[in-house]
């Protein structure tokens, strides 16, 4: 995933489709519903973050999926929207 062009530059995720790696493998299924990051989350406990840093884990909790994927964006500074209006900056 950190190769992917669109990561890169800061793109927005196409949607997940059957030849995906992480769909083929089982780990996500194909669509527009699911994120490439929510394998950086445990959705069973409170979409607690799983990002290692060192020893360390991420000890982020999310009460919602949204809160989590945003979360999970911040560990790789992926920011796909860009301001609509005059500074142009990129941003949640």
């Amino acid at each position: 995933m950190l190769q992917e062009p669109w990561l890169i530059s800061n793109e927005k995720e196409p949607s997940l489709c059957p030849e995906d790696y992480v769909v083929r493998v089982g780990l996500l299924p194909a669509g527009d519903y699911f994120s490439r990051f929510e394998l950086f989350f445990d959705r069973n406990a409170k979409h607690r973050c799983q990002w290692m840093e060192g020893n360390e884990r991420c000890a982020h909790e999310a009460s919602r999926k949204n809160r989590a994927l945003g979360h999970a964006h911040s560990h790789f500074n992926y920011k796909p929207y860009v301001c609509e209006g005059t500074c142009g900056n990129a941003g949640w």
